[in-house]
């Protein structure tokens, strides 16, 4: 494994530069690819006023092995949603579009059960657009163009009433993409080159790459299974609205912090990004406007990750601290997010998961029958009684059919031990620990009122 550290980026305010980052932090990202297989990560990282630090780690080819550079090119997939969200809410502050103004207004193509979706809605991924690159013809890898988009989709009904619910759809900041077009009657590169690149300082982005800068300086992207293979080059499409830019860790981290310090937005609409959306029954949805706005140990995060073919990565920050985290891997399979998170918590122990531990069972067959879901689950059954409405209607769809995978593992699943609960209005949170196998995990139960099952996620037993 090859590893480096090294000091990098200039920012617009010049800061006092640190000597080598810390062994720890280090230390963190090499046992991670050890135990990932991820070839190679660049991670740029800064705490208030300290120097940003660049750490290197693993290599950008495997086969000859190459080491990973600080100025490596990788496709930061989704992360360019929040670019969107920029170009979206800078229009809506020169009175060119309203947060407000229907979908249908602008795309005329699209299904009439879609025309209602609002632009707030879009940004938030509460409008019930259906998953385009789950579909054949228009997925990641392939190539198509517009009319073909429309030609897919035409019989693809809503999900789900808009305002409703919340799924991540790409097809959300697809359509943004067009109407920001629309709405002013410039290219999408002009925008993102006016409200973006350039007032964020961003010299290495999308557009601003050349052909053969960007061939000669990006890493290869890879695809990890039994084996990690090169994944190959990924489709061209219309849609640069959902993401899909090569860039380098300094120019997300500029862009992190024009955005985040306020230079790029209005107060309020920085508000609103870093608002998580309502939903029906007093949920939030922990997604604001391009951002996902999570609760760690009490500390607030606002991060967004992004995973292309071949490459995933990850802008977080974290307010209380006024700590970004900006990196970038080769391969699709990483969590960036979540590897994100994993430096925070070297970085700062108190968002390191607090264990839970063993309690007397109030409602020792209710937790049995609750066991008996993840059951079900594993055996790709949707329907069960103690199954909410909700979460029926979510696993039915392509995308919910996707996640039914996390339960593979639990068709032998049995109750262990009862690990607490805790309000979270409306529902409550019930967590069990489960055997399935020789291992075990706590699985995290979201009840309704009713005592139906709106949702559920496992997390290893610490």
């Amino acid at each position: 494994m090859v590893i480096s550290a090294t000091i990098g980026l200039t920012l617009l305010n010049p800061i006092p530069f640190l000597q080598e980052p810390p062994t720890e932090s280090v230390q963190y990202f090499e046992k991670y690819l050890q135990t990932s297989r991820i070839p190679g990560i660049v991670c740029l990282y800064h705490q208030g006023d300290s120097a940003p630090l660049t750490i290197k780690t693993g290599f950008s080819n495997i086969d000859p092995k190459t080491s990973i550079n600080a100025t490596q090119l990788f496709d930061s997939g989704s992360i360019g949603k929040m670019f969107t969200t920029v170009v979206t809410l800078k229009l809506a502050e020169e009175n060119k579009l309203k947060l407000t103004d229907q979908l249908g207004q602008y795309v005329s193509e699209v299904p009439d059960s879609w025309k209602t979706a609002t632009v707030s809605q879009l940004l938030a991924h509460t409008a019930g657009l259906p998953e385009y690159v789950l579909y054949d013809g228009i997925q990641l890898t392939q190539d198509f163009e517009l009319p073909k988009y429309f030609e897919v989709m035409a019989d693809k009904p809503i999900d789900f009433a808009p305002g409703t619910e919340f799924q991540y759809s790409n097809s959300n900041f697809f359509m943004l993409k067009l109407i920001a077009e629309k709405a002013s009657q410039k290219s999408f590169t002009e925008l993102l080159i006016a409200y973006v690149f350039s007032p964020a300082d961003m010299t290495e982005t999308g557009p601003l790459l050349a052909p053969d800068v960007l061939e000669k300086r990006k890493a290869t992207g890879y695809w990890i299974s039994q084996n990690v293979d090169p994944i190959g080059p990924a489709g061209k499409s219309p849609d640069l609205g959902s993401g899909g830019h090569f860039t380098t860790v300094q120019d997300l981290t500029k862009f992190a912090h024009s955005l985040f310090k306020g230079t790029l937005l209005s107060k309020e609409n920085l508000t609103k990004m870093t608002t998580p959306a309502p939903l029906p029954k007093g949920r939030k949805s922990g997604y604001g406007y391009g951002l996902f706005i999570r609760n760690v140990n009490g500390t607030t995060i606002w991060s967004h990750g992004g995973n292309s073919v071949g490459y995933a990565g990850s802008i977080t920050y974290i307010p209380s601290k006024d700590t970004t985290i900006v990196l970038l891997g080769n391969a699709y399979q990483m969590s960036g997010d979540s590897v994100a998170l994993g430096l925070a918590r070297v970085l700062y122990p108190e968002l390191n998961p607090k264990p839970f531990t063993e309690q007397p069972d109030p409602n020792i067959e209710q937790s049995k029958q609750l066991v008996s879901v993840l059951q079900e689950l594993a055996a790709r059954k949707i329907d069960g009684d103690l199954v909410s409405a909700e979460m029926r209607a979510r696993l039915a769809r392509p995308r919910g059919q996707m996640t039914l995978q996390n339960f593979s593992t639990l068709t032998s699943a049995e109750y262990d031990a009862f690990m607490g609960s805790e309000k979270m209005e409306p529902d409550t949170i019930i967590r069990i620990r489960v055997k399935h196998g020789e291992r075990k995990s706590i699985a995290h139960f979201t009840v309704d009122a009713e005592g139906k099952v709106y949702g559920v996620s496992l997390s290893p037993v610490q």
